[in-house]
């Protein structure tokens, strides 16, 4: 009866997330992909291992409807080039699959790498940072308008420019600066955020302050699904339990 109840939680608060997964098509191996997209409800990340017209052996990465995956893998062929099919429900998990090896243990995070954008969430681009190496989110103000650039970037330039920043969580260095001066200028920085997690830095959450933390799901809830939702600050902030996982 327990493990029915936290399968139902742990299902209810995968479906509040959003799922990343990387997309490519026709690629020598999964984890060298630097796209990524975001699944609509239904969606799993999905790997796909074909043979092409040339006879090579590539795989096709991306998010794929849940029914035709069915959260296994699935050997038999859907085409005449099809080898195998897997899928997984777990950010940037279809990195590996179809016999193809994930990313090495010894990395850095996988971080956002788009440059000067108006549009947040129009970044579709990742990098694999070095040992080391931590995710950045820039925003300035420029005519007006709110740019955006996100970057692998090294510990020692993040704690060096920013020293105002907060440790919260897992957030390696935090500022937000809105003066009235910033407002008036052409171009001012409006936020810089620094951590180490993957695709921490998709957003840029300046502040982070102690009295904003209130979790928004049931701290039994939480329990329950913490194997899945405290292992970083990520799950932890989309399942609404930060408090409870300790990351503010």
């Amino acid at each position: 009866m327990g493990w029915t109840i936290l399968f139902l939680c742990v299902q209810l608060i995968h479906g509040a997330l959003t799922l990343n997964c990387l997309q490519c098509n026709g690629i020598s191996q999964p984890r060298h992909c630097k796209s990524i997209e975001e699944c609509k409800s239904g969606e799993v990340c999905g790997v796909e291992k074909i043979i092409n017209n040339f006879g090579d052996t590539v795989y096709n990465v991306g998010c794929i409807t849940e029914l035709i995956c069915q959260n296994r893998s699935s050997n038999h062929r859907r085409s005449y080039y099809e080898v195998c099919r897997e899928c997984c429900n777990v950010d940037l998990c279809n990195a590996q699959g179809c016999g193809e090896p994930g990313y090495p243990q010894n990395r850095g995070p996988v971080c956002y790498s788009c440059s000067l954008q108006t549009d947040p969430g129009a970044c579709h681009a990742i990098d694999f940072c070095d040992s080391g190496e931590v995710c950045k989110h820039v925003v300035f103000s420029e005519f007006g308008d709110n740019v955006y650039t996100s970057e692998c970037s090294s510990l020692l330039e993040c704690k060096d420019n920013y020293q105002q920043g907060n440790l919260f969580g897992r957030d390696v260095t935090s500022v937000q600066e809105q003066s009235d001066l910033d407002l008036r200028s052409l171009t001012g920085q409006v936020c810089h955020n620094c951590c180490d997690t993957d695709l921490c830095n998709k957003d840029c959450n300046g502040t982070h302050a102690p009295a904003q933390c209130v979790d928004t799901t049931p701290s039994a809830t939480c329990k329950l699904a913490s194997s899945v939702i405290c292992r970083d600050k990520t799950h932890a902030q989309n399942g609404g339990c930060l408090h409870y996982c300790g990351f503010c």
